[in-house]
């Protein structure tokens, strides 16, 4: 069974199904949004001096791949820490939860700019 301690502990699991959750419906939305864009993808707006950042679309979704990789690479970890020490393993199921929230208001910064 893939990640039986998470599975088992409800607070976990939830955790665990959120993350994803919210990481794979900004995945679609980005994806709906800019997959046939081949204009440049404004990345980062400062108040002050204006479009400072300019990407494409290899760098956005690079970013999302990123914080995929760093989401499952949390749930793997926390899985493995939770028979040793559980407080450690619900430390980074939370981060992970709000690593998923902090990538969703930056693409969302991204999606409205844009």
């Amino acid at each position: 069974m893939f990640l039986p301690n998470i599975i088992k502990d409800t607070y976990l699991r939830v955790v665990l199904a959120v993350s994803f959750a919210l990481h794979l419906i900004i995945t679609a939305l980005m994806s709906v949004k800019f997959i046939s864009r081949r204009e440049a993808i404004v990345l980062h707006f400062d108040a002050y001096r204006g479009i400072d950042f300019v990407g494409g679309r290899i760098d956005l979704f690079g970013t999302l791949f990123s914080g995929f990789i760093i989401l499952a690479l949390n749930f793997l970890l926390a899985d493995f820490l939770y028979s040793r020490d559980r407080f450690f393993s619900y430390l980074l199921s939370f981060a992970s939860l709000l690593l998923a929230i902090l990538m969703a208001v930056a693409m969302m910064v991204v999606y409205l700019v844009n």
